[in-house]
């Protein structure tokens, strides 16, 4: 397993080209299930919460360039696909999405947080974007509890909202 670490002011890690495959296939899953969870041409809206328990640092260094990681992937992708479906559709459309970036090390959801601070989801950072320093299977029975009664909602998705995700156990 590849090994990757992030710090402000460093050198970015370079990526291995299994990721970039990785992450091509993450892009093409989304659209494909949302192409599936949305063909009803009524549907005005579809709610989703994206976990990446093992989310590092957010870009990475590959063959000279800079690359996007797994949340900004994850982010651009769900954002596209929502350009697609609201343009094919009369009342319009919305991806109403929780997003949940989990590592366990602070140098890198802190290097995570400043590249989305950075980003065009800055606006939806510690709202509908929740960054946890925290180790994954440390985090597994409080994302299946916030399942169960309800907190995964999306906070833009209407009157019986949940109120944005915090995670009482950040590092």
């Amino acid at each position: 397993m590849a090994h990757y670490d992030w710090k402000i002011g460093e050198a970015l890690p370079e990526l291995g080209a299994h990721s970039v495959a990785k992450h091509k296939v993450i892009e093409q899953y989304l659209d494909r299930y949302l192409d599936i969870c949305v063909r009803t041409p009524a549907q005005e809206k579809q709610r989703l919460t994206i976990v990446d328990g093992f989310c590092g640092g957010g870009r990475y260094a590959f063959r000279g360039a800079e690359l996007p990681g797994s949340p900004l992937v994850l982010l651009r992708t769900i954002a596209a696909a929502e350009k697609r479906l609201n343009a094919c559709r009369p009342k319009g459309f919305q991806i109403l999405t929780n997003f949940i970036f989990i590592d366990d090390k602070k140098e890198h959801t802190d290097f995570l947080r400043a590249e989305i601070e950075a980003s065009e989801f800055v606006h939806l950072l510690d709202k509908s974007i929740t960054i946890w320093t925290r180790p994954f299977t440390e985090a597994v029975d409080d994302l299946i509890v916030m399942g169960i009664d309800g907190r995964l909602r999306n906070p833009r998705a209407g009157p019986h909202e949940a109120k944005p995700l915090r995670c009482e156990h950040e590092l």
